[in-house]
């Protein structure tokens, strides 16, 4: 969808295109809880791959099916590679042999079954259904394969993830909470253990919907043995437990998404945050400190080490964190960076040096009320009224609205 923007940047493009079998992209577009419908995945699947089709004809090149099995795939790819990309390959330096690890079964979470089940299509459906099966033949036939080369689902319909959403759908639609969390509950039972990560979602999201931390705690452990290759549902859940207070919950959940990602950093950037909550700093910095060897170019991990290692008592370390988080251009953070540091200054009692922290932070275009009201407040401590005044009355002309600046502008005004 977006080629045309690719192929003005530069004339020395090449392309690899890869298509999967329509069935399995609508039912993983259904699964992703989007309010995307089984019809509005086959239409996805057809306006992206008549695309691609219209760029193949325009210039011819590899196209791979998705849907043969994994060393078929790789060694489709490897083909490609080989073929076209020859020049590459050597002054890149690309290992063709790594290529095994490229493919990962925990990517697949559809299976294909035979394009056209009416009972699970709607009349729209229906008018797109002889479309895309004309358009995946004729890809097939392209890279001289076999429509329908994977494992069909099961011929049970009630085994079939695709026989449940739209019933779930509906459901969701008409706002139907409880009885949409008893039909999941009741397709987990049923649908094989590898298709059920989809549904765990949509039971994690009636779960926090229905404000019941206990079962969604009790949800997320069994998760964690079903779904051990989805530690993002075990996120998703952790940070669902921690904004319903549920802090000792949250980072039991998190210790076990860990345990089964440890590379991934997101998970030990949110776990550090988590235990530094619970005013747990030393261990929190381990995990914070991994989480910047993970991604060392981000302000949160930085800005998080910060507040760490001020809390602990190593100045010298906070400073430092507090330089690498402003080094890093990324404008939705500065003014919280600016702020953080500001309140670290003023515990250390260099309330001069906070002071001008604040004013970078309500300077930025991304200041928030409460950093606005902070500064607002550390004026007034200082005995400078009229500035503080005149900070207040700026916010709320530009727009800026909590209960708590206007009722220190009220104070200030009185």
């Amino acid at each position: 969808m977006t080629l045309p923007f690719w192929c003005e940047t530069s004339a020395d493009l090449r392309f690899i295109g890869i298509f999967r079998h329509p069935w399995a992209v609508a039912c993983s577009v259904a699964a992703r809880d989007t309010g995307q419908s089984l019809e509005d995945g086959l239409a996805l699947w057809l306006a992206y791959n008549e695309r691609l089709l219209q760029a193949h004809r325009r210039q011819p090149f590899p196209l791979l099916c998705f849907d043969l099995p994994p060393e078929d795939f790789v060694q489709q790819l490897r083909h490609a590679l080989q073929t076209h990309f020859a020049d590459w390959i050597e002054t890149e330096g690309l290992h063709l042999e790594k290529l095994g690890t490229f493919y990962s079964e925990a990517l697949v979470h559809q299976a294909a079954s035979q394009l056209g089940d009416a009972s699970m299509l709607s009349e729209r459906g229906l008018e797109l259904l002889e479309r895309v099966r004309s358009l995946y033949q004729t890809l097939c036939h392209l890279v001289q394969v076999a429509p329908l080369t994977v494992e069909s689902l099961p011929a049970d319909p009630a085994r079939q993830l695709a026989f449940w959403l739209p019933q779930a759908d509906a459901l969701h639609k008409a706002g139907q909470a409880e009885a949409e969390l008893a039909l999941c509950q009741q397709a987990l039972a049923q649908v094989q253990p590898q298709d059920r990560a989809p549904l765990w979602r949509r039971v994690l999201r009636l779960r926090r919907t229905l404000g019941n931390a206990e079962a969604l705690l009790s949800d997320l452990l069994r998760i964690s043995q079903e779904c051990p290759q989805d530690p993002d549902l075990l996120l998703k859940g952790a940070e669902w437990l921690e904004q319903q207070g549920e802090h000792s919950g949250a980072l039991q959940i998190l210790n076990i998404a860990v345990e089964r990602a440890p590379q991934w950093f997101l998970l030990r950037l949110r776990l550090g945050q988590y235990l530094m909550r619970s005013q747990q700093p030393e261990q929190a910095c381990a995990h914070l400190e991994h989480a910047r060897l993970l991604g060392p170019d981000s302000s949160a991990a930085h800005m998080a080490l910060m507040n760490c290692y001020a809390k602990l008592g190593q100045r010298t370390a906070a400073i430092d964190s507090y330089h690498a988080a402003a080094q890093i251009h990324n404008p939705p953070h500065q003014a919280m960076i600016e702020h953080q540091w500001a309140v670290i200054l003023t515990q250390w009692g260099e309330r001069e040096k906070a002071l001008e922290h604040r004013q970078r932070a309500v300077n930025s275009p991304h200041v928030l009320p409460h950093m606005v009201v902070a500064f607002a407040r550390e004026l007034l401590a200082l005995g400078q009224r009229e500035r503080a005044l005149q900070v207040l009355s700026s916010a709320q002309a530009a727009g800026m609205e909590s209960p708590q600046l206007s009722q220190l502008l009220n104070r200030c005004q009185a």
